[in-house]
């Protein structure tokens, strides 16, 4: 039996456990430490008291380990090697402050980025140091010889922050420190958030995005050295009675690490002309079902479901969390008022890092929540939310997100709008949200509307989140239903392709028609957007993912959408005249009937944070949204091994995706993403997200549990994914 002897020792401190000694039982195959261990076949392999073991932690924020720091026992060039060319221009360091031919201090910082396999990136984004990596070192006789001579002595820190060398020389040796707060794990720092967390900003290039370069490691913010003089032990102190000694040294960063996670995504609209409903419309008029008027796109159809039509532009994001005097029990519990100002708050703009891209955004945000310090077993322990010590780990909260005042020029007459006419609106989300808003006036509907305003997304340190959003679709029956709006389940969400004009919601066309350039049969080459900057010359290829085609066509909608958010524009009669008893489409809001304007003009309920006014929010039965947690392995994936802006995974996994070739075989997981199967949500009170619809044609093997999520990564030259790894994120 493998019987082990745990040392214990105090962390979190640099005064305290300098020496330790043990009396070590022979019968011991393993010694314990912190989240170390030396084995007795190491212990015995040397009987004479001629070296040492150093251990320690490398601390921040007076308790958290530093994963990834750099230490070394420093040894001096010797005179001899001074003489020698080929070393001393390697190694020409007989102090640590002394520099090589770069300008660069002593250091153990990488000299270029290397392939990390856990995220599938390259680290650190920027490297600063001048240390060989291991094909020079291996490849390169001087290379090697210094390493062997001079980096005998040099350790990394754990996920725990601990580190240990083995076979030190007694005595008193210099101790060395290098660590880039940009590359230590999941407590990374970024460049945003360095300057959010008060670092000058002219230390910082590109927009804040990257770190001004510099060969003097001490004009860089997120480098740190240091030294310190130790007096090493001998590891066999007492080889009578079997006692063993081991030396310590914690080293702490002077470094305030803040722990952030990111939100990113891209948004788009539809076009200038283009409305869901058309008061105009008077379809059937021996019926009298003028009311098929507001699941009608205005006149133009191709152009208004056309996705060449969208145009993006910078949303309005404002950024919420619970109140962080509230017990997390209580909030995952949902016992709570939202509408009390004192449940959830704003974030003021100054407290977090955004950048808004045209219509691609990112988000770098503080955790404020379950306050961390590693333990001595390397473990993450909770300390009061107040305590000095320590580093949030989470962040409790939502988002509200609208559009800017972009016009909508499409024009109506007024011959079913007595002397107005029709409003023209665009609408607003809340993320994340799966109930429908009802009217605050009718006490019964309060429980519905308390679930949205409660409802919250979990976010974690140093994770990556975009958006996802249903896109929902209702189809105007002429045969179900009072004023023969379609009620009935079979009808709800989804597109009868013969009357597919008739359809309130997010229905696009993502080519265009077989006698209109360019067509179907062009899509995979021809796909351009015209520069809308000049109107002229196509410049843009446009990607979007299709689940469905009919006569030739490709559509895309009743489905989920990752990294995408979609905001409809519609419109509503100004009266109830001329038999239109619906003001607007009930896909968008729940209360629309006639005499009831309630969610198309200015109102007094409230959403939370003493905020009010629900006016154009689209309700969350139907416009469902939520945040997705990415690995990073897969955005590397997508960034490095995808040349489309838009996915239908599942396709793509089987090395074919609209003539783009997977040469590579990059496998995404369809796991972090929203795909809605058939049969999902079959509930009642989801009828409009209830029959997910996607009828592409298919042979190939299904990937996961038959998921096939759709992806969408940003119009014209937008690219939500580039824009995250072009600022450093990853």
């Amino acid at each position: 039996m493998n019987k082990s002897q745990r040392i214990e020792l105090t962390t979190g401190t640099t005064t305290t456990d300098k020496y330790i000694k043990v009396q070590l039982e022979q019968d011991v195959d393993t010694l314990e430490f912190m989240t170390l261990n030396i084995t007795t076949k190491d212990a015995y392999q040397d009987f004479n008291g001629d070296y040492g073991v150093l251990v320690g932690r490398v601390n921040a924020n007076g308790g958290i380990g530093v994963p990834n720091a750099k230490i070394s026992v420093f040894v001096p060039l010797t005179d001899d090697d001074s003489e020698n060319s080929s070393v001393a221009s390697i190694y020409p360091y007989k102090t640590p402050r002394d520099k090589n031919n770069e300008g660069k201090r002593y250091n153990l910082l990488p000299r270029v980025s290397q392939y990390n396999i856990d995220t599938g990136t390259y680290k650190p984004k920027q490297p600063f140091g001048s240390f060989p990596i291991k094909p020079e070192i291996v490849t390169n006789q001087p290379f090697l010889d210094v390493y062997k001579k001079y980096y005998k002595y040099t350790a990394i820190s754990n996920g725990a922050g601990d580190y240990m060398i083995f076979g030190v020389p007694i005595g008193v040796q210099t101790i060395h420190l290098s660590v880039d707060i940009t590359d230590i794990g999941k407590y990374s720092m970024t460049p945003a958030s360095m300057i959010k967390a008060g670092y000058p900003a002219n230390l910082f290039v590109d927009g804040g995005k990257a770190i001004k370069p510099s060969d003097d490691l001490g004009d860089l913010p997120n480098i740190e050295t240091q030294e310190i003089a130790v007096d090493i032990i001998p590891f066999w102190g007492d080889s009578e009675n079997f006692m063993i000694g081991i030396t310590r040294q914690d080293f702490r960063i002077r470094a305030i690490l803040e722990s952030n996670f990111t939100v990113f995504g891209t948004t788009m609209t539809m076009g200038l002309t283009a409305t869901w409903g058309d008061p105009d419309r008077n379809l059937d008029n021996d019926r009298g079902d003028q009311n098929y008027g507001f699941y009608f796109l205005s006149s133009d159809v191709n152009n208004n479901i056309d996705i060449r039509v969208n145009r993006p532009a910078p949303p309005v994001i404002r950024v919420f969390t619970y109140n962080t005097n509230i017990p997390i029990t209580t909030i995952t519990s949902g016992a709570l008022d939202p509408t009390n100002p004192a449940t959830i708050v704003e974030l003021d703009k100054s407290q977090y890092y955004e950048l808004l891209s045209n219509g691609d955004f990112l988000l770098n945000i503080p955790c404020n929540r379950n306050k961390v310090v590693t333990n001595e077993s390397g473990q993450d322990v909770n300390v009061p939310d107040d305590s000095p010590y320590g580093v949030f780990t989470e962040f409790y909260g939502m988002m509200l997100i609208d559009y800017p005042d972009l016009p909508i020029d499409k024009t109506y007459d007024r011959k079913f709008n007595g002397p107005n006419p029709a409003h023209k609106a665009r609408g607003r989300l809340k993320i994340p949200q799966t109930e429908g808003l009802r009217k605050s006036t009718v006490s019964t509907n309060e429980p519905y509307n308390q679930v949205w305003r409660k409802e919250y997304q979990l976010f974690q340190a140093g994770e990556i989140y975009s958006v996802a959003q249903f896109l929902p679709t209702k189809y105007a029956s002429h045969a179900a239903g009072p004023d023969n709006i379609a009620t009935a389940d079979d009808s709800e969400n989804r597109i009868n392709f013969q009357h597919w004009s008739k359809v309130a919601g997010s229905l696009m066309k993502v080519a265009g028609p077989d006698n209109v350039s360019p067509q179907q049969a062009e899509y995979d080459t021809d796909n351009y957007l015209i520069d809308p900057a000049t109107g002229s010359t196509p410049q843009f290829r446009y990607d979007f993912p299709s689940n469905a085609v009919y006569g030739g066509e490709q559509f895309f909608g009743a489905q989920w959408i990752n990294l995408c958010l979609f905001f409809p524009q519609y419109v509503w009669a100004y009266d109830a005249g001329n038999n239109r008893g619906y003001k607007v489409a009930d896909i968008f809001h729940n209360d629309y009937t006639s005499g009831d304007e309630y969610f198309v003009t200015d109102n007094s309920q409230a959403i939370f944070a003493g905020i009010t006014n629900t006016r154009f929010m689209l309700k969350g039965d139907a416009f469902r949204t939520k945040f997705i947690n990415i690995p990073k392995t897969e955005l590397s994936k997508l960034y490095y091994g995808t040349t489309t802006k838009s996915l239908n995974i599942r396709k793509w996994n089987t090395g074919n995706y609209y003539g783009i070739q997977n040469a590579d075989n990059i496998i995404i997981d369809p796991s972090p993403f929203e795909y809605q199967n058939h049969s999902e949500y079959s509930t009642t009170g989801r009828e409009y997200t209830r029959n997910a619809w996607d009828i592409n044609t298919y042979t190939g093997t299904q990937v996961g549990t038959k998921k096939t999520a759709f992806l969408f990564r940003g119009m014209y030259e937008n690219d939500c994914v580039k824009l995250l790894f072009d600022q450093n994120i990853i």
